[in-house]
């Protein structure tokens, strides 16, 4: 919890408002953990790769680093930088997913999509964010569809895994073939780490959203409970119930001023300004 604490106050400042302390505190989380999954899967596989695979497996973590630099030393998101890390992530979650596609039993990486979509939704993106992944998403699953059926020559390309790599999932007598430990649970590590992320995402989205309401809640009902108040000229009351009330600044300073008023004009009113009736019962019969 300390050190949590102590990532989180690095780049807080006093003057962000709610957004950008939960953007701030998702996109870090998300940079780092991105960054941990990435080392630990290229120190077991980056040696067998091909130099174009190394370049494109090390420009994710390479962005993850600078984005999280960027806020640390700025103490602020700029979404801009965001916003090209979520294309870019979506273009590789493609690539990747192609791979899968032509070797049996090897996992999809498609479903990245959805985890990365809820991060644009928790973060309040831009809408044309949302319709390019979205899109591309969709467009990419129905290609796949396309080349399944018709087989025009997507699955033959040279950057995609060799016949032999191909085969070597089913070569055994007895199917399925046993993989190794980094196939095995560097896949089942992956599929594990988008049900975390997205639950963290739609956790913490829906904590916020509970805590605004019940926020709203108090402060509709403290105003119900000031303004019948001040319409009974109970001014201690009203108060009393503002010094204790979460409001607004803009409302609080508001009722102050009305408070303060009402508080002047009071030596000028007539007594009966002070006879405390049902006020539900004078609003019945005006």
């Amino acid at each position: 919890i300390n050190m949590r604490c102590y990532l989180f106050d690095q780049i807080i400042l006093p003057t962000d408002n709610a957004e950008a302390v939960f953007a701030k505190k998702v996109l870090v989380v998300t940079y780092l953990l991105i960054l941990v999954y990435s080392v630990i899967g290229l120190s077991t596989t980056f040696s067998n790769l091909v130099l174009f695979e190394k370049i494109q497996v090390t420009i994710g973590p390479a962005l993850c680093l600078v984005c999280l630099v960027q806020i640390y030393i700025e103490r602020k998101v700029r979404f801009i930088a965001v916003e090209s890390f979520m294309i870019y992530s979506a273009v590789m979650i493609a690539i990747q997913d192609l791979k899968a596609t032509v070797v049996p039993y090897r996992s999809r990486t498609w479903p990245w999509f959805v985890a990365v979509l809820d991060l644009c939704l928790v973060l309040d993106m831009k809408p044309r964010v949302h319709t390019i992944l979205v899109s591309m998403c969709v467009a990419w699953l129905i290609f796949l569809g396309f080349e399944s059926w018709l087989r025009f020559g997507v699955y033959d390309l040279s950057l995609l895994p060799n016949q032999d790599e191909r085969r070597r999932p089913v070569d055994c007598q007895s199917l399925p073939c046993a993989r190794s430990f980094g196939d095995s649970f560097g896949e089942n590590s992956a599929s594990i780490f988008i049900f975390v992320l997205d639950f963290y995402f739609t956790r913490s989205f829906a904590d916020g959203l509970r805590k605004e309401h019940a926020k709203m809640e108090a402060a509709i009902s403290a105003t119900e409970r000031i303004a019948l108040s001040l319409a009974k000229f109970n001014l201690i009351e009203a108060e009393t119930i503002l010094d204790t009330a979460l409001l607004s600044p803009p409302l609080d300073a508001a009722f102050r001023s009305i408070l303060s008023n009402l508080e002047m004009y009071r030596p000028y009113l007539p007594q009966s300004c002070f006879v405390h009736e049902d006020y539900n019962q004078l609003a019945g019969t005006a």
